[in-house]
């Protein structure tokens, strides 16, 4: 009775306004017909073999690893709680946080409380002197409180890249070892943006781990983005009116525009629904989607980072960066991040070729990377301690392309002018 209630609450009301059921959409609280998890069908594949994993766990007792990795606002955590939603009734799901969980004893204590042990640790922590031992503690706990209590347990690790710098990255050694040996049925998801978090594992660890990894990323060409903007905005066949007004509004050249500029800036399902959601909460209950809607909040939002703020008074060498990381975007459509190494590329191409007055040692153009990050128009993709080098480091660029040309066209040299409107340089 309960279960038919919730699912009542998730499908479409069809006398709900068209903004209320986008948002719900959006949300993730609409899982209906009408909402099909929008996050799962932008990852079906990844989606799917996730839900294997865990429920082969779950049905079987049988122990898994796996890594899910995506750059920000791709969706990895959303796509995580739904798969650990399916199994809420059948298994015991802990969340640990790299950002909160700084240490092992933390997590433990973390551990025991979301397991409702909490009194179990806090009575055995003169007792038993390892991490190890405190976990496997815990464990057998619960296998002695009979088969409701036994259900197999879900780790899941936000932050994964965090957990890797615990002291002797015991936690990540217990669990990898736990799920290897079979000695418990437990299924680890770690979940980082870092993609080579992996070589960031003691050798220990990256043994017992079984180098399952699922990447996600944003939509691969703006046809695909698009089409998924369409998916959000339109709703129920009930709503006729809201549907022409959408189809109306996106086959507009101007919307094309518009949402071609957010897709070179932030292509990730996490920002778009930023956006719509601002978008929507101009909307009136009666009132149509109209490309007026959608411009007002483009507008406002790119006003910060314009040519009339952080843009204004870079240098010529520090606007020439920000135009090879334009050509490097164009060069790579289907990816968002960067590096240094790339930029430079594409920067020294243009100096040697077509200006040599502007050409710079790596050293001096390093500098120029290192001005616009601290002006935050670049930043790092994984946001805290990282082993990589920083030429290797990844970037999004955080203004538009359209923006860094009416820059380059009010301020820069005309060689920099006709580099940053041309298309990019063949080796």
């Amino acid at each position: 009775m309960a279960k038919d209630k919730a699912k009542r609450q998730r499908d479409a009301d069809p006398d709900a306004e068209p903004v209320e059921v986008i948002l719900q959409k959006l949300s993730g609280k609409l899982r209906g017909e009408e909402g099909t998890d929008l996050v799962n069908r932008l990852h079906a594949e990844v989606y799917h073999e996730l839900s294997g994993l865990v429920g082969h766990t779950v049905s079987t007792g049988s122990s898994n690893s796996v890594l899910v990795l995506g750059p920000n606002n791709v969706g990895k955590t959303a796509l995580i709680n739904r798969v650990v939603d399916k199994v809420a009734n059948s298994a015991l799901v802990v969340k640990l946080s790299g950002i909160l969980q700084t240490d092992d004893k933390l997590a433990l204590r973390e551990i025991a409380i979301q397991l409702k042990l909490e009194n179990v640790v806090s009575g055995t922590e003169r007792v038993f002197g390892s991490f190890a031992q405190h976990l496997a503690f815990l464990l057998e706990s619960l296998k002695s409180g009979g088969a409701k209590t036994s259900a197999p347990i879900v780790f899941v690790l936000d932050h994964f890249e965090l957990f890797c710098h615990h002291h002797n990255q015991t936690l990540l050694y217990n669990l990898f070892d736990i799920a290897q040996t079979q000695a418990a049925p437990i299924c680890v998801i770690g979940v980082s943006s870092h993609f080579d978090v992996v070589e960031s594992l003691e050798k220990r660890v990256k043994s017992r781990f079984n180098h399952r990894q699922l990447v996600l990323l944003p939509p691969s060409s703006f046809e695909e983005y698009y089409k998924m903007v369409r998916d959000v905005l339109m709703v129920g066949e009930a709503h006729t009116d809201w549907n022409s007004s959408v189809t109306k509004t996106l086959d507009s050249g101007h919307t094309l525009k518009l949402f071609k500029s957010i897709y070179a800036s932030n292509n990730t399902f996490g920002y778009l629904k930023q956006y719509l959601v601002a978008v929507l909460s101009l909307i009136d209950p009666f009132q149509p989607l109209t490309f007026e809607h959608l411009s007002e909040v483009y507008t406002s939002q790119a006003e910060p980072s314009s040519e009339r703020g952080l843009l204004q008074g870079i240098s010529v060498l520090e606007l020439c960066v920000l135009v090879a990381v334009k050509h490097v975007l164009a060069v790579y459509p289907d990816q968002q991040a960067f590096n240094f190494e790339m930029a430079f590329h594409e920067y020294d191409k243009f100096a040697v070729r077509k200006a040599k007055l502007f050409r710079y040692d790596r050293s001096v153009v390093m500098k120029a990377w290192e001005a616009i990050q601290d002006l935050e128009l670049i930043t790092p993709v994984d946001k805290g301690v990282t082993k990589v080098q920083k030429e290797f480091r990844l970037f999004t660029l955080q203004v538009l392309p359209d923006q860094i040309l009416a820059v380059v066209d009010a301020n820069a040299p005309l060689t920099v002018k006709e580099w940053a409107t041309s298309v990019t340089f063949q080796d």
